[in-house]
């Protein structure tokens, strides 16, 4: 728009200002056509001019602030911004997201014209096996959100009942919970797969552009490797962080149910490292496998620590790997840990 002459000369013809003033110009004429198909025109933030009437509704990828504006200049939006679901957040990240905040300083006139929100999720990196699980159940809590009052901000209850809500959605048809397991089986060749299954419950994909980033995909990537097999936000993560904060505060059964759960990942690791080994589509995972033996190492020793009312952070050991946990937060292969 800025050095192809032939707009420079329709932009200078039509007393155009700017390229702002130019888009401005193009949404008014297809304002005009879809008013004639009695349509309601809908776009991204970027069509929020004073030039155009009150009845188009702004969609704002932008975020709340932008929203709020269109709302005080008089236009009806939606929101899109917390919600795209290529982006592997969390189902409490959109859950807390609400497309009027609770310190919001619109009036209740303003309010009104924020009809809600939308789920969107980019394609490029999805295929017919693994789209189901990119999709559900997160975005179940994004409709739980957006047809909740802002007080409704619970994220244990909204875990406990997206659970049930999961496994609802499987029964009808989706396969979110089963597609993991039959990408794990095509790449590692065998239907002995429960510890590979093991490693990939605490493990969670990147987002769509750090993959993109990393393996620089086009149309002919094929999605065989072992991220694709990986669920965005795991049970594990959830149950995880319920169970630390509760052996924090002394209770002896979570500190219990921590051990034997790092102690059950670390029996499983030998046996998932063999398959990782021998599959070309997964070798990229084996740094992971060998940060995932010290981490539940260390959080075995940790949770047995609190179990006996010990120290642990004097413990050289401890200190030792203090290196290896930062270096364990970054990702690998695509996948990061819970």
């Amino acid at each position: 728009w800025k050095n192809n002459p032939r707009i420079l000369k329709f932009k200078e013809t039509h007393h155009l200002k700017d390229n702002e003033a130019l888009q401005a110009y193009f949404n008014t004429r297809v304002l005009a056509i879809l008013t004639s198909l009695h349509k309601r025109m809908m776009g991204w933030d970027e069509i929020l001019t004073p030039e155009l009437p009150k009845d188009i509704v702004v969609q704002s990828w932008r975020g709340v602030a932008s929203l709020a504006k269109g709302a005080q200049m008089g236009y009806e939006g939606i929101l899109s911004a917390p919600y795209y679901l290529d982006g592997m957040k969390t189902a409490a990240d959109h859950y807390l997201a609400d497309p009027i905040p609770q310190n919001a300083t619109l009036t209740a006139e303003e309010q009104k014209r924020i009809l809600g929100g939308e789920t969107p999720m980019w394609g490029e990196h999805l295929n017919e096996v693994d789209i189901d699980s990119r999709i559900w159940p997160r975005a179940a809590a994004i409709a739980e959100r957006l047809w909740s009052p802002q007080s409704v901000t619970d994220v244990n209850s909204m875990y406990d009942r997206l659970e049930v809500v999961s496994l609802e959605l499987e029964s009808l048809g989706l396969n979110h919970l089963q597609s993991g397991d039959a990408r794990l089986r095509a790449i590692a060749h065998t239907e002995q797969i429960g510890d590979l299954r093991t490693i990939a419950s605490v493990l969670e994909p990147v987002s769509f552009g750090e993959r993109y980033k990393a393996q620089h995909t086009d149309q002919l990537t094929p999605f065989d490797r072992f991220v694709d097999a990986v669920r965005p936000d795991p049970p594990s993560r959830h149950w995880s962080n319920v169970m630390v904060d509760r052996c924090l505060q002394k209770d002896m059964d979570a500190c219990g149910k921590l051990r034997s759960w790092y102690a059950g990942i670390a029996q499983a690791i030998p046996h998932a490292k063999q398959q990782v080994q021998a599959s070309s589509q997964m070798q990229d995972v084996l740094p992971k496998l060998d940060q995932l033996s010290i981490l539940t190492a260390l959080g075995e020793k940790a949770a047995e620590s609190f179990e006996k009312g010990t120290a642990v952070s004097s413990d050289a050991a401890w200190q030792s790997r203090k290196n290896t946990i930062e270096e364990a937060k970054k990702a690998t292969a695509m996948v990061r840990f819970t």
